[in-house]
């Protein structure tokens, strides 16, 4: 089952899966919606 994220300044959130950096979710001040799924983030 994949976990979603409301994020309501998504460049304040850095995202790692399985030790693996993705870096900001998205800008400063944007919201977003993210998934992180079995293969890791998805959107």
């Amino acid at each position: 089952m994949p976990l979603n994220l409301w994020i309501g300044n998504a460049g304040a959130i850095d995202v790692a899966v399985d030790g693996e950096d993705h870096g900001p979710a998205g800008e400063i001040g944007e919201v977003r919606e993210v998934t992180i799924g079995a293969e890791g983030l998805e959107n």
